[in-house]
Protein backbone atom coordinates (compact mmCIF):
# COMPACT_ATOMS: atom_id res chain seq x y z
CA UNK A 1 0.00 0.00 0.00
CA UNK A 2 1.01 3.49 -0.51
CA UNK A 3 -0.56 7.01 0.17
CA UNK A 4 -1.32 10.20 2.13
CA UNK A 5 -2.44 7.20 4.94
CA UNK A 6 -3.70 10.29 7.36
CA UNK A 7 -6.01 7.91 8.87
CA UNK A 8 -4.03 4.65 8.52
CA UNK A 9 -5.72 2.93 5.62
CA UNK A 10 -2.54 1.95 4.46
CA UNK A 11 -1.98 -0.55 7.45
CA UNK A 12 1.26 -0.13 8.15
CA UNK A 13 0.91 0.83 11.99
CA UNK A 14 1.23 4.92 11.88
CA UNK A 15 -0.36 7.21 10.09
CA UNK A 16 2.77 8.95 7.98
CA UNK A 17 2.66 9.71 4.08
CA UNK A 18 4.13 7.09 2.27
CA UNK A 19 5.39 7.55 -0.95
CA UNK A 20 6.34 3.96 -2.31
CA UNK A 21 4.50 0.59 -2.68
CA UNK A 22 5.30 -0.94 0.58
CA UNK A 23 3.84 -4.77 2.07
CA UNK A 24 1.09 -4.03 4.75
CA UNK A 25 0.28 -7.58 4.75
CA UNK A 26 0.85 -11.46 3.59
CA UNK A 27 -1.77 -14.02 2.78
CA UNK A 28 -4.06 -11.78 1.24
CA UNK A 29 -6.70 -13.32 -1.23
CA UNK A 30 -8.62 -10.26 -1.96
CA UNK A 31 -8.77 -6.36 -1.25
CA UNK A 32 -11.50 -4.01 -0.88
CA UNK A 33 -12.07 -0.53 -1.28
CA UNK A 34 -14.23 1.92 -2.74
CA UNK A 35 -13.89 4.83 -4.53
CA UNK A 36 -15.80 7.20 -2.68
CA UNK A 37 -12.91 6.45 0.13
CA UNK A 38 -10.43 8.16 -1.56
CA UNK A 39 -11.79 11.24 -4.47
CA UNK A 40 -11.43 14.01 -1.30
CA UNK A 41 -10.19 13.31 1.56
CA UNK A 42 -7.94 9.98 2.66
CA UNK A 43 -7.50 11.21 6.01
CA UNK A 44 -11.00 8.96 6.60
CA UNK A 45 -10.36 6.47 4.39
CA UNK A 46 -9.97 2.52 5.56
CA UNK A 47 -9.37 -0.74 3.62
CA UNK A 48 -10.23 -4.53 4.12
CA UNK A 49 -8.47 -7.49 3.07
CA UNK A 50 -9.09 -11.03 2.91
CA UNK A 51 -6.30 -13.34 4.26
CA UNK A 52 -6.08 -17.00 3.12
CA UNK A 53 -7.63 -18.05 6.46
CA UNK A 54 -10.91 -16.86 4.91
CA UNK A 55 -11.74 -13.78 7.59
CA UNK A 56 -11.47 -10.42 6.65
CA UNK A 57 -9.10 -7.53 8.40
CA UNK A 58 -9.44 -3.98 8.55
CA UNK A 59 -7.92 -0.72 8.99
CA UNK A 60 -8.64 3.09 8.95
CA UNK A 61 -10.73 5.59 10.32
CA UNK A 62 -13.54 4.42 12.47
CA UNK A 63 -15.20 7.02 14.36
CA UNK A 64 -18.86 5.76 13.47
CA UNK A 65 -18.23 2.02 13.64
CA UNK A 66 -17.01 1.94 9.92
CA UNK A 67 -14.35 -1.04 10.69
CA UNK A 68 -17.22 -3.25 11.74
CA UNK A 69 -15.27 -4.64 15.24
CA UNK A 70 -17.83 -3.25 17.87
CA UNK A 71 -15.63 -0.34 18.68
CA UNK A 72 -14.96 3.39 17.24
CA UNK A 73 -11.06 2.91 17.23
CA UNK A 74 -8.95 4.25 14.45
CA UNK A 75 -6.63 1.90 13.77
CA UNK A 76 -3.12 2.30 11.52
CA UNK A 77 -3.08 -1.66 11.08
CA UNK A 78 -5.31 -4.53 10.36
CA UNK A 79 -7.11 -6.02 12.45
CA UNK A 80 -9.14 -9.53 12.05
CA UNK A 81 -12.83 -8.91 12.25
CA UNK A 82 -13.53 -12.05 13.40
CA UNK A 83 -17.26 -11.67 14.44
CA UNK A 84 -18.08 -11.35 10.64
CA UNK A 85 -17.14 -14.83 10.46
CA UNK A 86 -15.51 -16.59 7.47
CA UNK A 87 -18.03 -16.61 5.11
CA UNK A 88 -17.75 -13.05 3.34
CA UNK A 89 -17.77 -13.07 -0.08
CA UNK A 90 -18.29 -8.92 -0.98
CA UNK A 91 -17.24 -6.46 1.19
CA UNK A 92 -18.34 -2.23 0.28
CA UNK A 93 -17.05 0.38 2.55
CA UNK A 94 -18.32 3.39 1.61
CA UNK A 95 -17.92 7.57 2.00
CA UNK A 96 -14.82 8.66 4.28
CA UNK A 97 -15.44 11.03 7.53
CA UNK A 98 -19.37 9.76 7.50
CA UNK A 99 -18.72 6.46 6.22
CA UNK A 100 -20.63 2.97 6.42
CA UNK A 101 -19.61 -0.76 5.31
CA UNK A 102 -21.63 -3.38 3.87
CA UNK A 103 -20.86 -7.20 3.46
CA UNK A 104 -22.12 -9.87 2.09
CA UNK A 105 -22.15 -13.38 2.92
CA UNK A 106 -21.76 -16.79 1.34
CA UNK A 107 -25.60 -17.18 2.56
CA UNK A 108 -26.15 -13.71 0.35
CA UNK A 109 -27.29 -12.15 4.15
CA UNK A 110 -26.58 -8.66 3.91
CA UNK A 111 -25.06 -6.77 7.20
CA UNK A 112 -24.46 -3.24 7.57
CA UNK A 113 -22.40 -1.15 9.90
CA UNK A 114 -20.88 2.80 10.54
CA UNK A 115 -22.91 6.10 10.16
CA UNK A 116 -26.94 6.28 9.43
CA UNK A 117 -27.86 9.41 10.80
CA UNK A 118 -29.82 9.94 7.25
CA UNK A 119 -30.91 5.92 6.99
CA UNK A 120 -28.37 5.30 4.38
CA UNK A 121 -27.59 1.73 6.26
CA UNK A 122 -31.66 0.99 5.18
CA UNK A 123 -33.03 -0.87 8.27
CA UNK A 124 -35.16 1.40 9.00
CA UNK A 125 -33.71 3.64 11.21
CA UNK A 126 -31.32 6.44 11.85
CA UNK A 127 -28.92 5.15 14.16
CA UNK A 128 -25.28 4.91 13.78
CA UNK A 129 -24.07 1.32 14.33
CA UNK A 130 -20.95 2.06 16.39
CA UNK A 131 -20.60 -0.79 19.08
CA UNK A 132 -21.48 -3.92 18.68
CA UNK A 133 -20.54 -4.99 15.24
CA UNK A 134 -22.26 -5.39 12.27
CA UNK A 135 -25.87 -6.00 12.14
CA UNK A 136 -28.09 -7.84 9.60
CA UNK A 137 -30.20 -5.11 6.97
CA UNK A 138 -31.19 -8.99 4.50
CA UNK A 139 -34.79 -8.83 5.50
CA UNK A 140 -35.17 -4.97 5.57
CA UNK A 141 -33.37 -4.80 2.01
CA UNK A 142 -35.98 -7.11 0.89
CA UNK A 143 -33.70 -10.33 0.90
CA UNK A 144 -33.87 -13.75 2.19
CA UNK A 145 -30.94 -15.46 3.46
CA UNK A 146 -29.71 -18.36 1.37
CA UNK A 147 -32.10 -16.68 -2.04
CA UNK A 148 -30.38 -16.34 -5.16
CA UNK A 149 -30.37 -12.47 -4.76
CA UNK A 150 -26.99 -11.48 -4.56
CA UNK A 151 -25.78 -8.41 -4.48
CA UNK A 152 -23.72 -6.93 -7.48
CA UNK A 153 -22.79 -3.70 -6.77
CA UNK A 154 -23.41 -1.11 -3.96
CA UNK A 155 -22.58 2.46 -5.03
CA UNK A 156 -23.41 5.79 -2.66
CA UNK A 157 -21.41 8.03 -0.38
CA UNK A 158 -21.06 10.32 3.04
CA UNK A 159 -19.66 13.39 3.40
CA UNK A 160 -17.45 13.36 0.09
CA UNK A 161 -17.91 13.45 -3.67
CA UNK A 162 -18.61 10.30 -5.37
CA UNK A 163 -19.79 9.53 -8.99
CA UNK A 164 -19.29 13.45 -9.10
CA UNK A 165 -22.36 14.35 -7.17
CA UNK A 166 -22.03 15.41 -3.41
CA UNK A 167 -23.06 13.50 -1.26
CA UNK A 168 -22.89 15.52 2.17
CA UNK A 169 -26.63 14.18 2.39
CA UNK A 170 -25.40 10.26 2.72
CA UNK A 171 -27.08 7.99 0.17
CA UNK A 172 -26.54 3.85 -1.04
CA UNK A 173 -27.95 1.78 -3.91
CA UNK A 174 -27.80 -1.59 -4.84
CA UNK A 175 -27.82 -3.52 -8.16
Amino acid sequence: TWGYNGGGACGLGHTNPVGVPTLAATSVSDVYEHYSNSDANWSYGRMFIKKTDNYIYGTGYNAYGQLGDGTTTQTNSFIKLTGWGTTVKAVYPIGQTYGYTFFQKADNSIWATGHNSLGQLGNGTTTDVTTGGPIDVTTAWGGLTGSARAIKKVIGGSSQNNTAVNTDSGWAGIL
